[in-house]
């Protein structure tokens, strides 16, 4: 094969890359800098400990959102829920720690629920904008919205009542951990899952997962 059939051949895999491939950017929250430093390894309840995380509340709405952080403030998990209702979906993302004068014990999942509610007590009051992404997904919204958004779910799942649908990407195309013939890319990510959750066609929950290296 010669160098213009060659030339010819890498067009039509990246034309046919760029057709069927959908490449997203990963959602997050708007949240400052300040809002950050001022809450970020902020003791939560006696012993237990969330590390690296702002927990967020605001009453009026009954939201809150905790946020897990990498280096520079990447958003490496994030939890948005009603204060009164965690779905167990969620709780098995959320990573909490027992912390005594030896070493910090992971809780169970189990446990993970309970003890959100009580840390809750601590969190930071902010303003309600802080629970929209920048995507402008927020909780109460139709499932249409998301369907919409993304197209259709890598999965769907009902536990306990709930629609759990999700969303999963592939890294950036450019890195070279990346699977070349994933259907779906996360852009400037090492992976990206995009977990929402209904009851009754309406959001109450979401988990954002943005993988670093």
């Amino acid at each position: 094969m010669n160098q213009k059939s060659l030339i010819k051949l890498f067009c039509l895999l990246c034309l046919r890359f760029a057709v069927n491939a959908q490449i997203i950017t990963p959602d997050k929250y708007l949240l400052t800098d300040v809002l950050i430093n001022q809450t970020i390894n902020k003791k939560l309840h006696d012993s237990v400990q969330s590390y690296d995380s702002s927990w967020l509340k605001n009453d009026s709405i009954n939201q809150a959102l905790i946020i897990e952080f990498a280096t520079d403030h990447h958003q490496f998990c994030s939890f948005l829920f009603y204060q009164n209702y965690l779905p167990y979906t969620a709780t098995k993302e959320l990573n909490l720690f027992q912390h005594n004068h030896q070493n910090n014990k992971q809780i169970a999942d189990s446990l993970i629920a309970e003890l959100t509610y009580k840390l809750l007590d601590s969190a930071q009051a902010t303003h309600h904008s802080n629970f929209i992404s920048r995507e402008n997904h927020q909780l109460g919204e139709l499932k249409s919205k998301a369907i919409s958004c993304y197209n259709a779910p890598s999965s769907k799942l009902n536990i306990d009542g709930n629609e759990v649908l999700t969303w999963t990407y592939a890294p950036d195309p450019n890195y070279q951990s990346s699977h070349k013939n994933a259907s779906r890319y996360a852009k400037s990510s090492f992976g990206y899952t995009n977990i929402m959750i209904y009851r009754n066609d309406s959001l109450i929950a979401r988990v954002l997962i943005d993988q670093i290296p």
